[in-house]
């Protein structure tokens, strides 16, 4: 090592799934620039996977994403994978994994008579745009980071990392801390893009080591199935940060917060008067991507149908914007949504075609950003929009009441659930008044249940080559219901615990209508009742 250069360790945190080319290429980029500083040594690289606790859509587990990396590091002298984050149960704040290795590096070194070796944090320009996201970084931790490690961040396709770094106070005290690596050669290949690639049977090769390309293939990772994996799950960040006792958040309960994400590109844009303004938001704009919509829709209480047609359309955005003054249409083919405000003044919301709820918003810029706060019965909520490139990128955020895990409840009934028997189901039609012919099709019928369980959430879903019926509630709230598919009435709901049983009652026209759920070993039950009729159906849990 040259005389008076400080030893210094990378650290590359991150989900590693699958690990690429690209990454790889991050630590030699790093270790170039950090050598031509003329203070530093890099003396080695780690790549350290995160753990299967962050609850990432489409992240496959640990097992698999270190086995890859070691593939992939086989042909390097210098840059190795630890598993000590990814061996956690739970996901693990980058700064704590920072702390571990730092102490690891210190003993390391404790006999040395040289200078006391650094670590720092070796990231691209997308993960700086993670420190704009509301309750993604606690202050401390970002300032610990910055001012305690350090960060080596590299330029990636169009996201350039300096303007990041000045918006962040953090990153702006301790900017003799923060090094910035400018990539000449793009590589706009992303491991999002990979999984893709794979998922739809094409060429990833020279995107990842031919090595790693086979372990994927004998092990049939990146496919429609896993690609769903942790979908509607919060990043583990975000809920974590809103627990009690956490630090992200003052709220009175436990909560958690939820996003979506969506990103659309510029097909036509104005010539409107934005030279003085942070950004130029005008143009019409095609939505290209949309991650964890329906959990946020469902989190806003949209019913079944509307959430399910929601997600099936992909709406435009035509803005124009004058000055401080932007109007922002969402157009679909189902339903039209116009926004009109000024930059900085107050105004009350109309929400009609998304929840139909009022508030009151305010939108402000932030940097370069759109930042938009919508006061009213759902806390937290809002909006941030923000431009990079040709592309026109969309973050909603609220906070909705933590709910306990269906472990913590007194029956899980999550899962699929396949008709086994069916006893007086044609005497409990009879006793709906429903006809002759359709009583004699619904008892030929092979029946599913699916049913998904948040704490004390529940949706149903009855399907069959007939008809389908759904129906949604919460424990303890009454609801209005209409057995569409059914006898097609109007009753009003209410679902309660009674024990481990889901009692139902129904008031409506029918007397003493209801239902009950239970659970015995892998059987489902279900007792229909109405008037002085009482069906018993039995279903299997499919594995």
């Amino acid at each position: 090592m040259a005389a008076g250069r400080i030893p210094l360790v990378l650290l590359a945190c991150g989900s590693f799934n699958p690990i690429t080319n690209q990454h790889m290429r991050l630590f030699e980029l790093a270790r170039d620039h950090m050598h031509s500083t003329g203070n530093y040594q890099v003396v080695k690289g780690i790549v350290s996977p995160v753990s299967d606790g962050y609850g990432k859509q489409g992240l496959v587990s640990a097992e698999h994403r270190n086995a890859m990396a070691k593939l992939a590091l086989q042909t390097s002298d210098w840059i190795t994978i630890d598993e000590w984050e990814s061996d956690q149960p739970d996901w693990t704040e980058t700064v704590v994994t920072m702390r571990h290795h730092h102490g690891c590096i210190l003993k390391q070194y404790q006999q040395s008579t040289g200078p006391s070796p650094q670590l720092k944090l070796l990231c691209g320009a997308d993960f700086l745009e993670g420190f704009r996201v509301p309750g993604m970084w606690r202050p401390e931790d970002l300032e610990e980071l910055a001012g305690a490690y350090g960060l080596v961040c590299v330029s990636r396709g169009g996201l350039q990392p300096e303007r990041a770094a000045h918006e962040s106070d953090a990153l702006w005290r301790h900017r003799r801390n923060v090094f910035l690596v400018r990539e000449w050669v793009h590589n706009e290949a992303s491991a999002t893009e990979v999984r893709r690639a794979l998922r739809r049977g094409l060429s990833a090769k020279y995107l990842l080591p031919d090595d790693v390309i086979d372990y994927i293939g004998r092990h049939a990772l990146y496919t429609d199935a896993s690609e769903s994996k942790n979908q509607g799950t919060p990043l583990r960040p975000l809920a974590k940060q809103y627990q009690p006792g956490g630090t992200g958040g003052s709220l009175a309960c436990a909560t958690t917060a939820l996003s979506f994400t969506c990103t659309f590109t510029r097909t036509t844009g104005s010539k409107n008067n934005t030279a003085k303004m942070p950004i130029d938001l005008n143009g019409y704009w095609k939505m290209i991507s949309n991650d964890n919509f329906e959990e946020y829709l469902k989190a806003l209480e949209v019913n079944v149908a509307i959430r399910k047609i929601a997600t099936l359309l992909k709406p435009d955005k035509d803005i124009t914007q004058d000055g401080d003054h932007i109007t922002i249409k969402t157009l679909s083919t189902f339903k039209n949504y116009n926004m009109d405000f000024t930059v900085g003044q107050e105004f009350e919301e109309d929400l009609s075609g998304v929840d139909d709820r009022k508030c009151m918003t305010t939108v402000s810029w932030d940097g370069d950003r759109l930042v938009c706060v919508q006061k009213g019965e759902i806390e937290g909520r809002g909006w941030t929009h923000w431009v990079t490139g040709d592309e026109l990128h969309l973050c909603a955020l609220l906070y909705r009441p933590s709910l306990p895990s269906a472990s913590t409840m007194p029956a899980d009934f999550n899962g699929k659930w396949i008709l086994e028997t069916n006893e007086k189901f044609e005497e409990y039609l009879k006793a709906l008044n429903i006809d002759f012919a359709t009583r004699k099709i619904a008892m030929s019928l092979s029946q599913t249940k699916v049913v998904t369980q948040r704490g004390d959430s529940f949706e149903f879903q009855t399907l069959s080559t007939f008809r389908n019926y759904e129906h949604s509630f919460t424990i303890g709230v009454e609801f209005d219901e209409f057995t569409k598919g059914l006898d097609n009435r109007h009753v009003k709901s209410l679902v309660n615990w009674e024990g481990d049983k889901l009692v139902c009652t129904q008031k409506g026209e029918k007397a003493n209508r209801g239902w009950k759920h239970w659970i015995q070993g892998d059987k489902l039950y279900l007792e229909l009742t109405c008037e002085d009729v009482v069906s018993v159906q039995v279903f299997k849990r499919k594995e």
